[in-house]
């Protein structure tokens, strides 16, 4: 998807010394002594080049491969399963979940920074063309177990749009929450979708039906300059709503770094996502 340009009258762009981080002064008391974070330096993941993959797709897999290897090597491997990461598409593997947190292991743990040091091609084995992603990735990992913060349900995304199609979605809680709409691009970029406004509430109460965006405010239009683009829709929603700065998250760390700041028995998320085709 193109940069961030839009117009909300009425379209958008749909583009290991373990380490305290005793400067993280958003975590409370009890967090503090309950979760570390692990840095690690260099990592690398690497991925076959099949025929079938472009080199960008190789690349990408092998990101996805250095994050997963990077919370084995922080010691939360134990069930972490690869379907956590992955769904099969016309036979292909591909990215599914973009955060790679361990939700089945008794310790559990996720990527909270990525930095990409480069790629690099080499020969495996058996004569097959690697390609590899090497990247300094901090894993925070908790040793305690999440509370029962409720759930909200996520409907109304269809898997395929064309370019201009109105996007709309519908919100269902279980429970009275706070939450928030980001979009993730392509490029990796993220855009906070709602709220915008301090008009806008970000409240849902239990067994509420949400339907966004305000149809008579504005339209949110799929937008992208590629023959085919892959978006996705992410709500992140917690039991108390008194953090800010969301309007400044442009990337995966900016949004990690505000997302840590919710408290972790009090946060969830999920994703969903869709294709744009020109």
């Amino acid at each position: 998807m193109k940069n961030s340009e839009y117009c909300w009258t009425k379209r958008f762009q749909i583009k290991i010394n373990k380490t305290l981080y005793i400067s993280f002064l958003f975590f409370s008391i009890q967090n503090i002594y309950s979760q570390k974070i692990f840095q690690i330096s260099k990592i690398e993941g690497c991925q076959v080049l099949y025929p079938n993959l472009t080199i960008e797709e190789a690349q990408s897999r092998a990101i996805v491969q250095a994050k997963i290897n990077a919370l084995q090597e922080a010691g939360i491997s134990e069930q972490i399963s690869s379907n956590q990461f992955y769904e099969v598409e016309r036979g292909l593997r591909v990215n599914k979940d973009k955060f790679y947190e361990s939700t089945s292991s008794d310790i559990k743990g996720e990527v909270v920074k990525f930095d990409l040091l480069g790629y690099s091609k080499t020969v495996g084995s058996t004569g097959e063309i690697l390609i590899c992603a090497q990247a300094k990735i901090d894993v925070l990992k908790h040793d305690n177990q999440r509370n029962n913060i409720g759930s909200i349900e996520l409907s109304g995304i269809n898997d395929k749009y064309k370019k201009g199609d109105a996007l709309e979605l519908k919100l269902k809680s279980n429970t009275d929450l706070y939450y928030w709409v980001f979009l993730i691009d392509s490029d990796e970029k993220y855009q906070l979708l709602y709220p915008i406004s301090k008009l806008e509430s970000n409240r849902i109460s239990n067994n509420q039906e949400v339907i966004l965006p305000n149809i008579n405010d504005y339209k949110w239009n799929v937008d992208t300059a590629k023959i085919e683009e892959i978006n996705s829709i992410l709500i992140v929603y917690c039991n108390e709503n008194k953090i800010m700065g969301e309007k400044n998250i442009s990337d995966f760390n900016s949004w990690s770094e505000w997302f840590q700041k919710l408290d972790y028995n009090s946060r969830n998320k999920i994703i969903k996502t869709f294709k744009i085709y020109k």
